[in-house]
């Protein structure tokens, strides 16, 4: 059905209509369906609430979709590079995507809204433990996604703090990524990938439009950095391959027990 749209002289919208399963819906969007409906008719006033929630939800897993495969896309028509290539990553693991809709270098640590926007995310989804960018990386996006999250992991708990979702969650630890190249970064825990490690290239080759502007910004062969980076974690934790994260130790974020896997 997707080859006869995307071959059709005109232009074809594929429509999944009045999906009431999340995991159909998500089946829709991974096999290219270019809308979903969410329908929450029928159902009880006491769920009422709770179904205006999940449609935002869906919503967002649609929107963040073709946000994220928008620059794939023209890097498509721009390279000839297949369809099938273009799309491959963001079907592979996605199980649910939630987007706050902030452009590159347009993130501001000091901007209310983006910072409600990160409240939303966490009291919609209630996470066990949140994993972002330290507060000592290397751009700027990167810098300011750090302290929102850090900000709105405890804004989110406060039951007079108002967004949009009035649920409010418990205050979330937080594990800092590694820095690129692991510059300035002390970790605290360490993850064996070695399982792992060829999906996650072969993921991060997909990502062609990354891997070509690493190289033209930075000279950069990013599969190869990745790996390297990875083994170079491995050695210190005595396995082959590693990722590392550093704990927020932030009261009261600080959990007696272990999260990461």
């Amino acid at each position: 059905m997707n080859k006869i749209a995307r071959d059709a002289k005109v232009p074809v919208c594929l429509h999944f209509d009045h999906g009431t399963d999340y995991k159909k819906i998500m089946s829709a969007i991974k096999c290219g369906f270019s809308s979903v409906m969410y329908d929450g008719s029928g159902l009880s006033d006491d769920d009422f609430r709770n179904t205006i929630k999940n449609g935002i939800r869906k919503v967002n897993i649609c929107t963040e979709m073709c946000l994220a495969l928008h620059r794939a896309f023209a890097y498509t028509y721009e390279n000839k590079i297949s369809y099938e290539t273009s799309v491959q990553v963001a079907k592979s693991t996605v199980e649910e995507v939630v987007t706050c809709d902030i452009g590159d270098l347009m993130v501001y640590e000091g901007s209310k809204e983006q910072r409600d926007k990160v409240v939303d995310v966490i009291r919609s989804v209630q996470p066990d433990f949140i994993i972002t960018h330290p507060p000592t990386d290397y751009m700027p996006d990167h810098v300011a996604v750090s302290r929102l999250v850090f900000d709105a992991t405890f804004a989110a708990s406060v039951g007079h703090y108002k967004t949009s979702v009035s649920q409010t969650a418990a205050v979330t630890p937080i594990y800092y990524m590694d820095n690129l190249a692991g510059v300035n970064s002390i970790p605290t825990e360490y993850v064996d990938i070695t399982n792992e490690i060829e999906t996650k290239i072969e993921m991060l080759e997909c990502h062609v439009s990354q891997m070509k502007w690493m190289r033209d910004h930075d000279n950069l062969d990013f599969a190869d950095f990745v790996r390297t980076s990875a083994k170079y974690r491995g050695y210190q934790c005595g396995v082959p391959y590693a990722e590392a994260f550093t704990s927020c130790l932030a009261w009261p974020k600080i959990k007696p027990m272990r999260l990461l896997p």
